[in-house]
């Protein structure tokens, strides 16, 4: 498994924040994610827009307890108080998604989407970007717009409903088609030949245990 990039880098661009009445996006920041001067005060019906537009557009995080090898080292990661601290403000599940609020550094804060309401700062060691679409046995195939994909697709989420994870395609000759596709189907870890092995050597697959289980 290759070491994975910064996320900051990936998010900056994408992160939309929305405080005190200004839709700031992260191009306007300063070094380390800090907000830089203001931008001109926006209407509640603007910043309502530019609310839900990132929501819509900015890709989830998955957090993870595993290594760069792929191995489960935890089953729960902690979410802290303030970047670089040591004081836990409570635990997210290895596996769950979760929405970039804010970044510094290499130090993301983040809210979950699925699971227990929480929200605290992490680095961004256990985040993860995208993700592979699983599906379930024998093929392991996942349907998304009508079309049939290979199992270990690589994509973004971008949100969670009701079972479901709405995704983009992000591999080389797929464009940038997106969908819905099972929450299930979500996962970490591509399988390592073909179907029912994640990159671990764990089983994986919709209906077995492996990659991550939502």
């Amino acid at each position: 498994m290759p070491v994975r990039r910064h996320l900051s880098a990936g998010l900056a661009a994408a992160v939309v924040l929305v405080t005190g009445g200004l839709a700031v996006t992260a191009a306007s920041a300063g070094p380390g994610g800090a907000i830089g001067a203001p931008a001109p005060r926006a209407s509640t019906p603007d910043v309502a827009r530019a609310a839900v537009l990132a929501q819509s557009t900015t890709p989830l995080v998955l957090v993870s307890g595993r290594d760069d090898h792929g191995e489960l080292v935890s089953e729960d990661v902690a979410l802290h108080s303030a970047p670089g601290s040591r004081q836990a403000v409570g635990e997210v599940r290895d596996g769950t998604l979760a929405r970039v609020v804010r970044i510094e550094g290499t130090w993301l804060q983040v809210r979950t989407v699925e699971g227990p309401p929480v929200e605290g700062w992490v680095d961004d060691f256990y985040l993860r970007r995208e993700v592979h679409l699983v599906g379930g046995r024998p093929t392991c195939e996942v349907s998304l717009a009508g079309r049939r994909l290979p199992a270990g697709e690589q994509a973004l989420v971008l949100e969670v409903r009701d079972g479901r994870a709405r995704v983009r395609l992000v591999s080389p000759g797929r464009g940038s088609a997106s969908g819905w596709v099972p929450r299930a189907a979500v996962h970490e870890l591509a399988p390592r030949e073909g179907c029912g092995v994640d990159a671990s050597g764990h089983a994986s697959g919709g209906a077995t245990e492996g990659g991550h289980h939502h």
